[in-house]
């Protein structure tokens, strides 16, 4: 059932089972269209009225056709537009808002909300979808060409007009025309209605139960063929399989083209395309060959140097430390090992006296300090000097005086702060560094440690997502994201280190997948496209991180990774296939910050189509310091600020800077947060960097990291890299397993085996 305000838009759409879409019903209401002319900076309504049959409207010499047409439940918006002048009608973006409500405020409110997961414009078509916490999808389409598309970012906090913090997004809107430049697999001509001509657009909005419905819905209406990859990261020599009705077309990096294929052996590192078409619809998917998974790890502790490590008030400062110990563990280079420890200890030493926090490095931000618990844990295990796990110590014994009655961490001011990067996890991790410690002490403090952070996961096990998170409340990525990486590592601990007083893991396990199900409205699990696959909505960031005024939807960006953190502890504790996919395929993407020929390291991956964005460069006038520029944005990587934006390493700096209000001098000098990319390298060491996975369901062997052989139930696996050290496998079959690099044969029921060296 729909309801209609006087003005065309939609009041209300309920559908079956008392689903309701909610509308907006203030400036974002719709569906309604608007003309950004290249002469005005702010838009001009169109207004309809009731017509036999329609709504008209019009527009100096442009006249508007609208019409509805609901059933089972769908809703098609057909819109014609032609132009009755003499002159070409070429605006800077004319734009269809949908008017429905994506804005998430408060639980449990925001289950009823659709977010705006995926927009994906082809050549030739848009298709994509919204999806609720709740699991509910909303397939949206148009079998028209669509030039772009855009949202409706809540303001920034800095913007002293309105009161939001720039962490909600209003409503979407799909941009019919609009100028240039935009990503090649756009439409390259929808900037302008000719002289006497007209076009039409012609968009669904179809509700459907599930993700397997989705692509069946959106290829009957639209007449798409759309294609699935059996990866969308691959390792050199792989066979990358498509499936499409389509005709399919391969091509290579260096632009050799295979046609008429389903599968091509990838012989080049780099990013392949490939082509469906049918009937006169192309879809494009692409699909990434990298570097082993050391070379990542590799180039990061490299970066870690060139874009500078900076003694702030914020932890993403100096995320790059994890990247240097790390690949030290591994793979150690001394000359630049020693560098990077030298330069983590003068910004040890600045933001700390006698290992407590200076008031200037603000102690009540207690996610810093746990990560730096974390960070201090990963020194000693590369270097062995115990002064680093006495060190966490005492910072965990500050980071507990923040923790209330119930459980929870809470920051300076009170807020619930669990899962504000991952605290109970940081925890976790030095309980195991010292429990495996043969020394007294060590065991007594890993003790206190493991109960403080069981009664923080407890905590989230009790509450779930009524819970809070730092800036302003949302359904939040990290907030969803760090609450089930953590109740999963919990169990996981549970299940294979059997601390002394173990519980029952199921409770974790089964709040930890209620979280991650939930979280599936902020992935990109549908897009196919290896740049962005699986990779975490946050829109919010570019403003901290590098500055850019603007909301700016990041896919992936470094907080993605904890999500590829739950999904990795989910699958060791069920060896479902759809976690171990996930993964690998969002892994992949996280990779490609580091550019696979160069080793350039980029911040994050912008989505948006197309942005007009204030962004902060280098000021050549003024060396070292830095100005605002103009400029468009659209489906590219977004460059890291920290190799030439710097600190005064002698104090502690603010975390970020405020250009727009010329706050870039003293305590602002250098802020940024970019260095929170290396989230993605710290996840890599722990999920995938010593790591071979085979799984076999439904006569499928399923494999990463390694190469595999199987003969007569004798299955031989070659790690991919000497630092495999663990194979994790999940049997359907009774197998012998060869493993000639250990010289180990195995005999294995069905099952899920962790295999140690």
């Amino acid at each position: 059932m729909i309801t209609y305000n006087l003005d065309g838009s939609i009041n209300k759409l309920i559908w079956e089972n008392d689903l309701e879409i909610k509308f907006r019903q203030d400036e974002y209401s719709g569906p309604s269209v608007f003309i950004w002319t290249k002469e005005d900076s702010e838009p001009i309504k169109v207004k309809f009225h009731p017509a036999i049959g329609s709504l008209k409207g019009t527009y100096n010499n442009l006249l508007f056709d609208m019409h509805y047409e609901e059933s089972n439940y769908q809703l098609e918006l057909t819109l014609f537009v032609q132009n009755h002048s003499d002159h070409d009608f070429t605006p800077k973006r004319l734009e269809l808002r949908l008017g429905i409500d994506t804005y998430m405020e408060k639980f449990p409110d925001w289950d009823n909300r659709f977010f705006p997961t995926m927009i994906r414009c082809e050549s030739t078509h848009t298709w994509g979808y919204m999806r609720s916490p709740k699991g509910s999808l909303l397939a949206l389409a148009s079998k028209d060409p669509i030039a772009s598309w855009h949202h409706s970012y809540s303001r920034a906090y800095y913007d002293p007009v309105y009161s939001d913090t720039g962490h909600r997004i209003y409503t979407t809107s799909l941009d019919l025309l609009n100028e240039g430049p935009l990503p090649i697999r756009h439409p390259q001509s929808l900037s302008c209605i000719p002289a006497r001509e007209s076009k039409i657009f012609r968009i669904l909005l179809a509700h459907v139960e599930t993700e397997e419905e989705l692509l069946p819905t959106l290829e009957h209406y639209i007449g798409m063929a759309s294609i699935k990859m059996d990866k969308y990261t691959y390792e050199l020599g792989e066979q990358a399989i498509a499936t499409s009705f389509g005709s399919l077309t391969f091509k290579a990096p260096s632009g050799k083209v295979y046609t008429d294929t389903t599968c091509v052996t990838l012989d080049e590192y780099g990013i392949w395309q490939v082509l469906s078409s049918h009937q006169d619809k192309i879809n494009e998917a692409l699909i990434y060959v990298r570097q082993p998974w050391s070379y990542y790890l590799d180039e990061a502790r490299k970066a870690a140097l060139t874009y500078k490590q900076k003694a702030t008030t914020h932890t993403e400062s100096w995320y790059g430390f994890f990247s240097a110990f790390l690949a030290r563990k591994y793979h150690p280079q001394p000359e630049l090992d020693e560098a990077l420890e030298q330069k983590f200890e003068e910004i040890y030493q600045v933001m700390l006296h006698e290992d407590i926090p200076v008031e200037a490095a603000l102690p009540g931000r207690i996610q810093n300090w746990a990560q730096m618990i974390g960070l201090l844990v990963d020194a000693y295990e590369a270097t062995g000097n115990l002064i680093y796990l006495d060190r966490a110590d005492k910072l965990a014994s500050h980071v507990m005086k923040h923790q209330s009655d119930d459980g929870a961490y809470r920051c300076g001011y009170g807020v619930h702060y669990t899962c504000v990067i991952y605290i109970a996890k940081a925890m976790l991790e030095l309980y195991l560094a010292e429990i495996s410690r043969a020394e007294p002490i060590y065991k007594e403090r890993a003790l206190i440690h493991y109960e403080s952070a069981k009664c923080a996961i407890d905590d989230l096990e009790k509450f779930k997502d009524n819970i809070q998170t730092e800036g302003e409340m949302t359904f939040e990525d990290g907030m969803i994201s760090c609450s089930s990486l953590q109740l999963g590592m919990f169990a996981l601990i549970q299940q294979e280190q059997v601390p002394d007083d173990h519980v029952d893991p199921t409770p974790y396990i089964q709040a930890a997948r209620y979280m991650l199900d939930k979280h599936r409205c902020l992935e990109l699990t549908q897009i196919p496209d290896c740049r962005m696959r699986g990779a975490t909505l946050r829109f919010w960031e570019s403003m901290y991180d590098v500055m850019i005024l603007q909301g700016l939807m990041t896919s992936p960006h470094g907080w993605t990774s904890w999500k590829n953190c739950a999904t990795y502890y989910l699958y060791r504790l069920t060896g479902e296939k759809c976690y171990l996919t996930d993964l690998m395929d969002t892994l992949g993407a996280c990779m490609q910050v580091i550019d696979y020929q160069t080793g350039k390291l980029r911040w994050a991956f912008a989505t948006d189509p197309y942005i007009e964005a204030d962004v902060f460069v280098p000021d050549e006038m003024r060396p070292g310091k830095g100005k605002m520029v103009k400029q468009v944005i659209g489906e590219q990587y977004i460059d890291m600020v920290s190799d030439w934006w710097h600190t005064d390493l002698a104090i502690v700096s603010m975390g970020y800077a405020y250009p727009d209000r010329n706050m870039t001098d003293g305590i602002y000098q250098g802020g940024a947060c970019d260095n929170d990319v290396h989230e993605h390298f710290k996840c890599l060491e722990e999920v995938a960097l010593t790591k071979s996975y085979i799984h076999q369901e439904d006569d499928e062997l399923l494999h990463y990291n390694c190469k595999i052989s199987l003969t007569d139930n004798h299955l031989t696996i070659t790690p991919s890299e000497a630092l495999v050290n663990e194979v994790i496998i999940r049997l359907e079959t009774p197998l012998t397993l060869h493993i000639p690099e250990w010289n180990r044969t195995l005999e294995l029921l069905p099952g899920l085996y962790t295999i140690q060296k």
